[in-house]
């Protein structure tokens, strides 16, 4: 998922958040938090939206309204 980077590893990411594995769980959580598919992803977009809601769960209200913001997403 990491070597993938970018929009695809933030999409993975989200999608295996609730997966069984603790493991897998954990390396999904850590890719999303350290944010590095932030500055890959279509300002804007739609999916961008519907993912981030999926792990607001990861982040301080704070942090994901800046977040949002720099993505060029409302709240």
């Amino acid at each position: 998922m990491r070597a993938q980077g970018g929009f695809r590893e933030f999409r993975a990411a989200v999608s295996v958040l609730d997966d069984p594995d603790r493991d897998l769980r954990r390396n999904a959580e850590s890719a999303v938090q350290l944010r590095r598919w932030m500055d890959e992803v279509p300002l804007g977009d739609g999916e961008v939206d519907r993912l981030l809601r999926q792990c607001t769960h990861l982040f301080s209200d704070y942090v994901m309204t800046m977040m949002r913001t720099r993505l060029g997403l409302t709240r």
